[in-house]
């Protein structure tokens, strides 16, 4: 069997986790993993760098050198996928590389065009640099605090700035609080917001910024001194221009089992990637979706290798966990297909539970690297769940 050139395009925590597998593979491969930055960021913990924490960084080179991965920072411009080729830019970095398998792992990102006004004066939690920038503002002038969104990063930003940055006063303005939580999570949520005097504006939409202050669809103007945009949701374009099937957001089209339409040779996989759930709808962005995600990518580029045909992905959800702060927290349990049930952890034991999570998932990228053995595992959806939610 000649050698094959596996390339992984993307660092976050479904590129790497299917590097880390697919370097445990006993086949004639070469592994090259590619990101514009030097180092992976946890970006779970992003809204604790803002608010005062450091992060010890992962630079890639070293730590994929160790299972003969080669790293190379650069920017994917193209991919060309008749030719097998990517275009590349970046100081140092081949303007060509080929593959002979792709897996496409470029993550999201939350874009800053949305409402007139917005570009340049909003902070965000997007990258480690932004997060430390953030920081850096808010020791020196926290004062009123707008965070705009009612997804999990905002709500954990929010707890987070209100418990932690001294003299901060905390707003989270959205026309809706997520909508994941079950009645007894949303009243532990709410209840916390009220403790640590955050106000919440919910029904809130707001349509431009102008100067230091919100303008909302109803008229009314709110005041910030930061403003931290959380809310909406984009993958890079790339897939798109380089004329790969993406949906109406750009991810990537695919079938079950992860292979780009139109392009087998090309894997897709965490939240640039398409694939309908087992339930039909899409999987939730996180990273508890993602690292399966990767290792299922790995897998199946390392049975299309071994002329096997590759296996269709199954994810099962179990719980959302949002911290609170550094002592608070709510674990709100679901089904497998990501409903909300009446079950929660809070406070000390739903803040301990969330840390260990954290640290599980990067450790547990580590332990699959240094033992070289598929230690991650995940639940999945068997046909009496189907039959059960039917």
């Amino acid at each position: 069997m000649s050698e094959k050139h596996v390339v992984i395009l993307g660092g976050g925590y479904a590129g790497l986790m299917a590097a880390v597998r697919l370097a445990q593979k006993k086949l004639p491969i070469k592994l090259t993993l590619i990101d514009e930055k030097p180092h992976f960021v946890e970006r779970i913990r992003l809204h604790q760098v803002a608010a005062g924490d450091r992060l010890k960084q992962h630079y890639y080179a070293p730590f994929l050198a160790k299972s003969g991965i080669s790293f190379v920072q650069a920017r994917a411009e193209e991919i060309r996928a008749d030719a097998r080729e990517l275009v590349l830019s970046g100081e140092g970095a081949p303007e060509r590389l080929s593959y002979d398998y792709l897996i496409y792992a470029l993550g999201s990102y939350i874009p800053h065009d949305q409402v007139p006004g917005l570009e340049g004066a909003a902070d965000s939690l997007a990258d480690l640099p932004s997060a430390e920038r953030l920081r850096e503002k808010l020791k020196s002038n926290p004062g009123r605090i707008a965070i705009v969104g009612g997804g999990l990063t905002a709500i954990e930003a929010a707890a987070e700035f209100a418990e932690r940055v001294k003299g901060a006063r905390v707003s989270l303005l959205t026309p809706m609080l997520d909508p994941g939580f079950s009645a007894p999570g949303r009243d532990y949520v709410l209840g916390t917001f009220g403790r640590l005097g955050i106000e919440l504006h919910e029904g809130a939409r707001v349509s431009a910024v102008e100067g230091k202050e919100l303008v909302l669809g109803n008229g009314a103007r709110h005041g910030f001194d930061t403003l931290l945009w959380c809310a909406g949701f984009a993958v890079p374009d790339i897939a798109r221009r380089s004329g790969l099937a993406v949906d109406e957001a750009g991810r990537v089209r695919t079938n079950a089992e992860l292979q780009a339409l139109g392009h087998p040779e090309i894997l897709a996989a965490g939240d640039a990637c398409a694939v309908a759930g087992m339930d039909g709808g899409p999987y939730r962005a996180s990273c508890a979706m993602a690292m399966p995600m990767g290792i299922q990518a790995a897998e199946n580029a390392a049975r299309l290798i071994k002329g096997r045909s590759p296996k269709p992905h199954n994810a099962a959800y179990l719980f959302r966990c949002i911290s609170l702060g550094r002592k608070d927290g709510i674990i709100q349990y679901v089904d497998k297909f990501d409903r909300a049930n009446s079950k929660i952890k809070t406070g000390k034991a739903g803040a301990r539970h969330k840390e260990f999570i954290c640290k599980f998932t990067w450790r547990t990228i580590a332990y699959e690297r240094r033992l070289k053995l598929p230690l991650y595992m995940w639940p999945k959806v068997k046909k009496a769940d189907l039959q059960r939610a039917a």
